[in-house]
């Protein structure tokens, strides 16, 4: 190995595919009629499997369904049934706590943060973390003391946070304002995913 020396950072590559907004639904609704959500999901997994290099896991990163039913969890876990590579799930503003815990059990850890659905994954190349700022009922999230304490924890490991609502600030005014999803380097800079 004549590039590297003794003590030389070794670089791990990890390829990680984000899915998002998938508002799975079991009727029409307000805007069935504009996107067929089951049928562009099952496009979606049949593309994730075809990819060369396969993706190492799948950050399903929130409004999984569209009302966060047991029917619609059930519609969505079909259509991924399919997906050969590992899928981890992170609520967003129209999923519903309970239903979410119980659809994908299997698929969280057992490390789910209290009074939220946070978790830590580390059985990738690099530290996975999801942060959920879900307020049930209302489209927009908050990031909380509580969330606070919980990432600070998590974040004296360096990881990456992946978010489907992400935390911009502190503001001026010491509050912290949740926009769009984004990833977060190490290093503490912010850059949109979407």
């Amino acid at each position: 190995m004549d590039g590297l020396q003794a003590g030389s950072p070794i670089l791990v590559l990890v390829l990680i595919a984000q899915i998002s907004d998938c508002h799975i639904r079991d009727s029409i609704g307000m805007f069935g009629g504009l996107v067929d959500t089951s049928e562009t999901l099952a496009r979606v997994v049949e593309h994730l499997n075809g990819l060369n290099p396969a993706p190492d896991v799948v950050l399903a990163t929130g409004d999984l369904t569209d009302d966060g039913t047991e029917i619609q969890y059930s519609m969505f876990l079909d259509l991924v049934a399919g997906l050969e590579i590992p899928l981890l799930p992170l609520p967003g503003n129209h999923d519903v706590w309970d239903a979410f815990r119980s659809a994908f059990t299997d698929r969280l850890p057992d490390t789910i943060a209290e009074g939220h659905c946070s978790y830590v994954v580390d059985s990738h190349p690099v530290r996975l973390v999801g942060l959920d700022t879900l307020i049930p009922g209302r489209h927009d999230g908050l990031f909380h003391e509580g969330h606070e304490e919980w990432l600070d924890a998590v974040l004296q490991m360096e990881p990456d946070v992946a978010f489907h609502k992400a935390v911009v600030g502190p503001q001026e005014d010491g509050t912290y304002v949740v926009a769009t999803t984004q990833r977060i380097d190490p290093a503490g800079e912010s850059v949109a995913f979407q």
